[in-house]
């Protein structure tokens, strides 16, 4: 999976306004037009899950979920 980033902590993503992190892939082929990962699709930053499960564990019992998104 190419991580390409994440948000350390949002409330918008996952209801009920649960405290989660976002983690955006790329890659995706679809070219949608309404996509709000374009600027990431092909770009931004190269993040390994290890990265993403390391602020896991530094933030365990304060974030309630995670969300995968993009493509």
């Amino acid at each position: 999976m190419k991580i390409s980033g994440f948000l350390k902590q949002t409330v918008k993503d996952f209801p009920p306004e649960k405290l989660t992190i976002a983690v955006f892939t790329s890659g995706c082929n679809y070219s949608c037009p309404s996509c709000h990962a374009k600027h990431i699709n092909n770009g931004g930053q190269n993040y390994t899950v290890d990265d993403v499960f390391s602020y896991l564990d530094k933030t365990k019992g304060f974030i309630e979920g995670v969300v995968i998104c993009g493509g």
